[in-house]
Parts: C-alpha cells; sequence; structure tokens
C-alpha cells in the first residue's frame, strides 16, 4: 500500500546508479545465469522460469507482481523509452533489495522497534480491512432519497445543544433546566468540553447537517421547546433546543444532486458502522471495570504529581501493579478474549493512539477506556475472520515494514555520512544557473497573424529558414514583421510578464503563439544579454538553495556507493527475457491486455 506517498518516496531514496554499470563473462547454462567470480549482476537473455521472478537478490526475489505494483503509475518518473525505463525501475528494485537483504543479515529487521512497527501497522491495516467490510464505501443511494433531502433544506434551524456521554449527566442537565437554569449556562457545564461552542449554539444549519435522530429533530422540533435527552447510538446523549427556523433558498436540484448523494452515502456508512461497533460490544461483552475511570482520575488529577522536564506536572511513575490494574474486559469465548490494562492506556498515550482524554471528567476516561478497547477488540475480530491471511493484506504490510527499514538504513547510512564537497557545490551551481540567471535584455522579432492556425504556419516554415524574417519572405511577404531590443525592467506589462518565458528560449528559438488583443503572436529570440551571477555573488537564499542541490549529490554519491558495496557481497541474478514481456506503462489491476 502506498501510504502517504511512502512507496514512491523509497524508491526515490534508490535511485542514484544506471541498471547495469558492467557485467563480467559467464557460461550459459539455463535461464537463471550468474557471475560466481565476483557476484556482479549478470544480464540473462533467455528463458522463462515458471516462478515468475524478474531478479533474485541474495533470499530475496523480485517478481512479475512485484515489478507491476512498483510500475504502475511511475511512468512519470522515468522519462525515457520503455525498455530503459523498465530497465531503470529494475534497477531501483534492485537497490531497495540489496538494502532490505543487508537489514535482514543484520538483525535490524527483527529489531524490537521494527516489530513494534510491524505490530501497530498490522493492528491498521486489519482494522480498515474489517471495517470496510462492514461498512462497504459504494452503498446505493436512490434519487428519491436525494430530492427528499434536497426538499428539506429549504429552511434552516437555530440550534442549541447540550452533549453528554452517559444518560445520568444527561438527566441532570434536564433537571437543571427545569429549575429555570440558563441553557447556555448548562451546555457549558455538562457538555464535554471542546465538543460544542460556547453555550451550546450551533447557530443556523441546515438539514442533512447532524446525525440521526438529531437529524429528525432539526426540522420537526417545536420552537422553543427543549427536546431530551436524545441517545444518538455511538454518541452518547443530546439535549437540543431550536431557537428560531425560516425559509432559505437554495440551488436547483441538479447543481446539488452529487454532494447530497454523497452526503446520504456517508451517513448511511457511518450508521452501519455504528451498528456493526455495537454487535462487536455485545459479541465480545465489552466491559468497562468498575471503579477504572476513578482510577485514570486519581492517577492524572491527584497529588503528588512531580515536574516534567517541560516544568509540566506529571503522575509519578507507575508501579507494577498499577501497570496491571486491568481497566476494561472482552470475552467472545475460545481464545478470542482478553483485558485493557493501565499498561496498554500508558502505551496508547505514548503512542498518540486515539484522541487524548479529558482527564478531568469520569465519563470522558470511562468513554476513552472504551473506545481504546474497541481497537483491540477490532484487530482480534479481523484475525477471528482470518483477514491477516488475505495476500493483498498480508503483502502491505510486509512492504510499510520494509519501507520503515529502508528509512532507517538510510538515515543511518547515507544521511548521516553524506557530506559535500567542492565539486558539488560547482556542480548544484551549474544545475541552478538558469533559475539563477537574471535577464537584462532580448533582441527578438515578431508578428501578429489573424489565428493560431496563421501563427503554426509561421513556426513551420521558420523551421526551414534561420530567422522569422526569412520564413516570412518565404511564406507571406505581405505581414508586418518587427524587430525590437527589449531592456529590463520594462514599462510594457506584456514583456515583463513574459520575462522568464524569454530567459528560457534559446537563440534562434520560438516562444508559443499567444494572443495578443485581436490576433496571434508569434516571437522569436535572437539574442540575449543575461547577468551570471558568480557563486560568490549569490546572496543568502540563492546560497543555501545551491547548497541543498549540493547536499543532494552527496546523498546520491553515498547512496551509490553503499549500494555498489554491497554488490560486492551479495549476488544478484537477472531474468531480462522475462522483464522484456511486461507492458510499460503498467495498466492498473485488473486491466486486462488484448
Amino acid at each position: 500500500s502506498c501510504e502517504d506517498g511512502q512507496w514512491f518516496f523509497t524508491m526515490e531514496l534508490v535511485r542514484g546508479k544506471n541498471f547495469i554499470e558492467h557485467t563480467r563473462p559467464f557460461e550459459r547454462g539455463g535461464p537463471w545465469e550468474r557471475s560466481d567470480a565476483d557476484a556482479s549482476t549478470v544480464i540473462v537473455e533467455h528463458g522463462l522460469p515458471d516462478s515468475g521472478v524478474v531478479a533474485k537478490v541474495g533470499s530475496r526475489t523480485i517478481t512479475v507482481a512485484d515489478f507491476k505494483d512498483a510500475a504502475r503509475g511511475a511512468q512519470g518518473r522515468y522519462p525515457v523509452p520503455p525498455d530503459s525505463a523498465k530497465a531503470m525501475l529494475l534497477g531501483d528494485l534492485i537497490r531497495r533489495a540489496l538494502m532490505l537483504e543487508r537489514a535482514q543479515q543484520s538483525g535490524l529487521i527483527r529489531d524490537s522497534l521494527v516489530r513494534l512497527y510491524r505490530n501497530n501497522v498490522e493492528s491498521q491495516l486489519l482494522a480498515n480491512a474489517l471495517i470496510s467490510r462492514m461498512a462497504p464505501r459504494m452503498i446505493p443511494v436512490s434519487d428519491a432519497e436525494v430530492r427528499q433531502l434536497h426538499e428539506w433544506r429549504d429552511s434552516v434551524a437555530h440550534i442549541e445543544v447540550i452533549y453528554t456521554p452517559d444518560l445520568q449527566m444527561a438527566e441532570a442537565a434536564i433537571a437543571a433546566l427545569k429549575r429555570g437554569e440558563d441553557f447556555a449556562q448548562v451546555s457549558n457545564r455538562f457538555s464535554l468540553p471542546g465538543v460544542l461552542p460556547a453555550g451550546g449554539d450551533l447557530g443556523f444549519l441546515q438539514p442533512g447537517s447532524l446525525v440521526n435522530p438529531l437529524d429528525l429533530y432539526l426540522r420537526t422540533a417545536p420552537i422553543g421547546k427543549v427536546v431530551g435527552p436524545i441517545q444518538a447510538p455511538g454518541e452518547g446523549w443530546f439535549i437540543l433546543r431550536i431557537r428560531e427556523r425560516k425559509r432559505q433558498d437554495q440551488p436547483p436540484f441538479e447543481l446539488q444532486q452529487a454532494t447530497l448523494g454523497e452526503m446520504i452515502r456517508q451517513r448511511k456508512q457511518r450508521t452501519l458502522l455504528v451498528r456493526a461497533f455495537q454487535d462487536l460490544r455485545d459479541l465480545y461483552r465489552l466491559r468497562v471495570e468498575p471503579g477504572a475511570p476513578q482510577f485514570l482520575y486519581a492517577r492524572y488529577n491527584t497529588p503528588p504529581l512531580i515536574a516534567g522536564m517541560g516544568g509540566e506536572t506529571v503522575p509519578p511513575t507507575p508501579t507494577p501493579q498499577d501497570l496491571a490494574r486491568v481497566l476494561a474486559r472482552y470475552d467472545a469465548g475460545g481464545e478470542y478474549h482478553g483485558v485493557y490494562t493501565f499498561a496498554d492506556a500508558q502505551d496508547d498515550l505514548e503512542r498518540g493512539q486515539g484522541e487524548r482524554p479529558n482527564a478531568s471528567l469520569l465519563p470522558a476516561l470511562q468513554q476513552w477506556i472504551e473506545s481504546q478497547t474497541v481497537r483491540r477488540v477490532v484487530v482480534m475480530e479481523a484475525k477471528r475472520r482470518h483477514l491477516d491471511e488475505d495476500p493483498e493484506i498480508a503483502r502491505a504490510i510486509r512492504e510499510r515494514v520494509n519501507n520503515y527499514v529502508l528509512e532507517s538504513i538510510y538515515d543511518a547510512d547515507v544521511l548521516t555520512r553524506a557530506q559535500p564537497r567542492p565539486e558539488d557545490l560547482r556542480a548544484a551551481y551549474e544545475r541552478q544557473l538558469p533559475s539563477l540567471s537574471r535577464l537584462d535584455a532580448v533582441q527578438i522579432q515578431y508578428l501578429t497573424v489573424p489565428d493560431s492556425a496563421a501563427a503554426e504556419r509561421v513556426i513551420e516554415h521558420a523551421r526551414s529558414a534561420a530567422t522569422i524574417k526569412q520564413a516570412v519572405l518565404l511564406a507571406s511577404p505581405g505581414l508586418n514583421l518587427r524587430q525590437e531590443e527589449v531592456r529590463y525592467p520594462t514599462p510594457d506589462p506584456m514583456w515583463n510578464a513574459m520575462r522568464q518565458s524569454l530567459a528560457l528560449t534559446p537563440d534562434r528559438q520560438y516562444l508559443r503563439p499567444f494572443r495578443v488583443g485581436n490576433g496571434w503572436r508569434v516571437v522569436q529570440v535572437i539574442s540575449k544579454k543575461e547577468f551570471v551571477p558568480s557563486l560568490a555573488d549569490l546572496n543568502a537564499a540563492q546560497q543555501q538553495m545551491v547548497q541543498n542541490e549540493a547536499l543532494e549529490l552527496a546523498r546520491e554519491r553515498r547512496l551509490a556507493q553503499y549500494t555498489d558495496s554491497l554488490r560486492q557481497a551479495l549476488p544478484i541474478q537477472v531474468n531480462r527475457d522475462r522483464l522484456k514481456w511486461v507492458p510499460w506503462p503498467v495498466p492498473p489491476a485488473g486491466t486486462a491486455i488484448g
């Protein structure tokens, strides 16, 4: 899975050298061949082994499927002919495999941090897989449903809300309202902090904005009457009051149809999820232990507290008995049971798993313990359904872990050891020269023609002439050709806007025709006068840009040195014959090739 560009980032890390630098003599003996003399890469010209492997690096293999997965969408990163592009991509995959093989041999892949990362990735992907099955993304929505929501949204209602996580607090809030207390003050006192605006005032909302059943009352509740407590499954308890309702014009149905359909689909998906999570709670008989919220409250709110490094107060180090304290239990029978301990809670807080609870409110702590325990139940249920045996999920887990290991290797063996040399700085400066140079003056010839077709014809004739003037004489002698020297800065806004384009256009070349007034202009650059700053003349920002480029060159060199050293120690075999039959660009998965 290519999460947040992770795979492509890793692929760029292992770019740096051509596919094959050299090969040594070898004897042909079948589809797989190698040089035993120095374990260097060998190209195989024939044979298609049934395994579907295109390369072997030590104990690792790169299959056709691996190659296709990496190649999908990669065409833009290899702007060369197909055979060369495939060779470059395979070279990147080989370098990647070299680094992973080295990590495995050195024990890094079995490191405790890698195992912890793998467990986290596995939990995340298994949970996502189960959720996608419990509440599939593509849920049908009828036109009638969309039209009904469109009709409902012709009015808006000003709504105030009180939100509590349990019924007892909601009933206490209702009692306060019955005693005549102000709605806003009651909302501020009883609602979970940070969830609602001040006073619980949500302002004017259209139907479709709130979860059910609140959305129903947004449309139907009497104005000025307190309604509740209302339970929203999976959310908690609500009390609401409609202060005002008024008509509102809205765009035609056709303009809103797609947006409203997606809104209904998301609401349906959420409803399915809420029901599915409740079913899991029931199946696993999930329960928060009596006194567990109070235990967390005491840990995070009761002295003695000690000063942290940042000056904040933090609880003292928990004892082994504290860490073993059970906060919640779950049991679906047989091997599918477990407990959620204070040690688990500490670990979740340190790793940022889920939102941090408001430690000053017992209901918030109760809700947090339950939500964290549900996370574990979801992963256990996914394994009970054998989702961890799904090949795609297993592959996604493996690739995420591999990328994590590669980043660790890159940080340790490339980033920290790459030191720019003077020649890197000079090369970086030369690379950046086009953006560092300043156009001071340009000699141009140009003419204006009635339409873009005529402009293209002029350029076509100009390809066989040295200048646009000669092209005009050959093609259309009557056209009015002008020659001009533009000096910068210039008062002409058009030439000012085109300064960068003119700077980047080589002498004797043409800009793309562009519209001016009622016609199209064709411009040829004759010659330019540019100020090219020396390396010492660069300002601070430009010097930093060049230094960053030099550092990148040093990293590329260090990566090449590192992977070259691995080539000497690890055997590499390549089957080019098999690679030759892989299409380029590689079509999306499931696309038939006729």
